[in-house]
């Protein structure tokens, strides 16, 4: 729903997956891109994956009323109050730990400019 919200307003959400191509288009060679994987709660086994569960459900379950407002009240046409009812139950999802996802991360891990402005 972000990512539709996002669109119909004529900005993309999920821009990060076209940075590599971005950098590419601006004149930059040799560019390498890496996709981390960052869990939406404490759900990994993995100690440093679960550390960045819990600071991922802290940042963004703290904050999602803020960032879905605008989007799905402007970009969706949702009224405030659905909403906030929509972020709610999104938020006992954030924190379910038998719900397995993660936020997809691409960072520019190397690059090189020739000729670029």
């Amino acid at each position: 729903m972000l990512v539709q919200g996002s669109l119909n307003l004529g900005r993309d959400f999920g821009a990060a997956r076209h940075h590599r191509a971005r950098m590419v288009d601006t004149g930059f060679v040799n560019v390498e891109e890496k996709l981390f994987k960052w869990p939406t709660n404490p759900w990994p086994k993995d100690k440093d994956h679960k550390e960045v569960g819990l600071w991922t459900l802290a940042n963004i379950g703290g904050g999602l009323e803020g960032i879905c407002m605008g989007l799905m009240t402007r970009g969706l046409g949702l009224s405030r109050e659905e909403v906030i009812a929509y972020t709610a139950a999104a938020r006992k999802d954030l924190r379910n730990p038998r719900i397995h996802a993660y936020w997809p991360m691409y960072v520019p891990s190397r690059a090189m400019c020739l000729g670029c402005p």
